[in-house]
């Protein structure tokens, strides 16, 4: 709720949210995370395998945001969420705009 105005904040909106490309690159990361750190402390099956099972997920992090800023598809996303938002806010002018004119009639 947004104390000054009084609304709700819609966060459906929001420029920082992550599409389903971007948040398996971090289901990737926190992967790679849980197996170095199982890997470091020698817990479970990964203290016996090899170090590339461990740099696997990092490696494929990295091959994606490389393709994805070198295809343009990361700035074609922001500008789509750009555009979700810009339009949003013009339907919410059109609409208080519309129910001014009715009230002064």
């Amino acid at each position: 709720m947004n104390v000054i105005v009084g609304k709700p904040i819609d966060l459906s909106m929001r420029v920082g949210l992550l599409d389903e490309f971007e948040r398996a690159v971090m289901y990737l990361l926190g992967l790679g995370l849980v197996l170095l750190l199982m890997k470091v402390l020698g817990w479970g099956p990964m203290a016996g395998l090899d170090w590339w099972w461990v740099g696997a997920p990092f490696v494929l992090a990295v091959a994606w945001w490389a393709w994805a800023d070198s295809s343009g598809y990361t700035k074609r996303k922001v500008m789509e969420r750009e555009d979700k938002k810009r339009d949003a806010r013009r339907e919410r002018t059109k609409e208080a705009l519309g129910s001014i004119n009715r009230n002064r009639r």
